[in-house]
């Protein structure tokens, strides 16, 4: 096996990220985050650890010009390209060492995904490259395909530039993820009694989970579970502050935050700025 060049840099933003295991992953960004560059990085990284890869875009034109090359320019750079063979037409890039594959399509028929295997093994490994391109319909159907065809893929990676927030994306991944705060006051609410800190999270078995943390002037208390049924996980522990951490900071007598007024704006503006970086990137490759 031909050494790989130790040179590799990868962005620091992205390390933790290597070796995330995580079933449903996403990464959004605007087009100079290196989120895609990242990603072609660690396809390869994880094809030459024995794993197989689907790479999808809506249309398979742009997947030529677009990830089908960041693949190739991944390889080039690690100084390995001598060690895979490349099919231009059908676009698959087989690693000649371990046999793995690195495959490529459009979502715009999502039956034609029952006709995709790779050579050696199961499928282990999927990205979803612009996956604002796809339809809500499309990723259901390629989830569906997925479970049914490779019982074991382990791992569905979703890449977008940001999102408006009418976009089926934005309503399906982030619209209630944020924390949640609530606090308890009589008067004041920059000096509550107590105060409620709670979210979601998908655990390993794609299971949504309640976490929630109790504040008092002096400790913290955290429960988990589901609703209905949320258990005590810690003991009582010091925050260290001398009151409730946890505070409201009215900026006005109607509590509107400064951005909520020109919201929309900034998300129309962001779609027209990514939409034309796209266009672009895509003449340009």
């Amino acid at each position: 096996m031909n050494a790989i060049n130790r040179d590799i840099s990868i962005n620091p933003v992205y390390y933790d990220y290597i070796n995330a295991t995580q079933r449903l992953q996403v990464y959004f960004g605007g087009s100079s985050s290196g989120k895609s560059y990242f990603l072609s990085q660690r396809c390869v990284i994880n094809n030459l650890r024995g794993a197989n890869y689907l790479i999808c875009r809506q249309s398979a034109t742009s997947i030529r010009k677009s990830c089908f090359n960041e693949i190739l320019k991944a390889i080039s750079n690690m100084g390995i390209m001598d060690m895979y063979h490349v099919n231009n037409q059908e676009m698959i890039i087989t690693n000649l060492h371990n046999g793995k594959q690195i495959m490529f399509t459009g979502l715009f028929d999502t039956e034609r995904l029952k006709s995709i295997s790779p050579r050696n093994g199961i499928l282990e490994h999927v990205w979803i490259e612009e996956a604002t391109e796809t339809t809500y319909h499309g990723f259901k159907q390629l989830q569906k395909s997925l479970r049914g065809l490779f019982e074991t893929a382990k791992i569905i990676t979703l890449s977008f530039n940001p999102v408006l927030k009418t976009s089926w994306i934005y309503k399906e991944f982030f619209q209630d993820c944020w924390d949640e705060n609530i606090i308890f006051y009589k008067n004041d609410m920059t000096e509550p009694s107590y105060a409620i800190r709670y979210y979601t999270y998908i655990d390993l078995n794609d299971s949504e989970i309640i976490k929630a943390e109790f504040y008092d002037e002096k400790n913290i208390i955290e429960y988990e579970g589901y609703i209905g049924a949320l258990r005590q996980v810690s003991e009582p522990r010091l925050h260290l502050f001398d009151y409730c951490p946890l505070q409201g900071i009215p900026k006005n007598n109607e509590l509107l935050g400064s951005a909520e007024k020109v919201t929309s704006l900034i998300d129309a503006y962001d779609k027209i700025i990514s939409d034309s970086t796209n266009e672009i990137e895509s003449f340009a490759n």
